[in-house]
């Protein structure tokens, strides 16, 4: 008769899906939360670039925003020029990362 009480060598994702699942959650629980922004250099032929003027903060900046749950940030930028400017654009390739301090009310974004 086969000896039974041997552990399962299996991976817990293998051996047991709902424990590994709590195992992540567990994890993510503790990992910091960032938000997320994502802004577009866009240039013309004339290599002129674009600024916006918002009227909820003093300074001019690139055109875009911060992302909405679970949103990439080319697809952040893409979406918040498409609704604060009219304009469809691809955006094609990430540049820069960047963090600011918290400042504010808010968090430290990225």
């Amino acid at each position: 008769m086969p000896d039974n009480s041997m552990a399962d060598d299996r991976p817990l994702y293998e051996r047991d899906p709902d424990a590994w699942q709590a195992y992540l959650a567990e994890g993510n629980a503790k990992q910091a939360r960032k938000r997320v922004g994502a802004d577009a250099l866009i240039r013309n032929e004339q290599g002129h670039v674009l600024l916006v003027n918002p009227r909820y903060k003093p300074d001019w900046d690139l055109p875009g925003g911060m992302a909405e749950a679970n949103e990439p940030p080319h697809q952040a930028a893409e979406r918040e020029i498409r609704e604060e400017l009219g304009l469809e654009l691809k955006v094609n390739k990430l540049l820069v990362v960047d963090w600011v301090p918290p400042h504010g009310p808010g968090p430290d974004p990225v």
